[in-house]
């Protein structure tokens, strides 16, 4: 059975998923852009869009949580004036260590996920709709499926 989804579309929708590694947003929203009138191209760029911004809204949350318990443990070094033999340098490196490592870590998810999501337009699978970005971007498309 032929895929009912045209190589130009799997494959414009295929490149903004892997553009998505390099340029986040830039990417998608220029996808988003050419492919406005194909629905597929459309469906992963939103996709492709919508997890960009939860990514950075995570990071985001892990940063403020970060600045602030590093406030937090500073006002203590700075109670009866500042002392450099007071910081816990240990703690201190390791909470920055760990920080960049879970930052690193859901890059690298990112990185997975867009290769997945590239494989699947570059052979025209449709979505399941079973993950939240899928439903959103099909509920933002406009359009109940895809073509089948």
């Amino acid at each position: 059975m032929q895929n009912p989804i045209p190589n130009s579309h799997r494959t414009l929708a295929g490149v903004v998923n892997i553009a998505s590694i390099f340029f986040p947003y830039t990417a998608p929203i220029v996808g988003f852009i050419v492919g406005f009138k194909l629905p597929f191209v459309r469906f992963h760029a939103l996709k492709s869009l919508i997890e960009q911004i939860a990514l950075t809204l995570i990071i985001g949350v892990l940063m403020i949580i970060s600045i602030s318990w590093s406030i937090y443990t500073a006002t203590g070094y700075f109670q009866n004036g500042f002392d450099w033999n007071k910081i816990d340098w240990v703690q201190l490196v390791l909470k920055t260590i760990g920080f960049w490592l879970l930052i690193g870590l859901f890059q690298l998810l990112n990185t997975i996920q867009n290769l997945k999501d590239a494989y699947q337009a570059f052979n025209g699978l449709q979505p399941t709709g079973k993950r939240w970005t899928e439903r959103l971007a099909l509920k933002w498309n406009q359009s109940p499926r895809l073509p089948s």
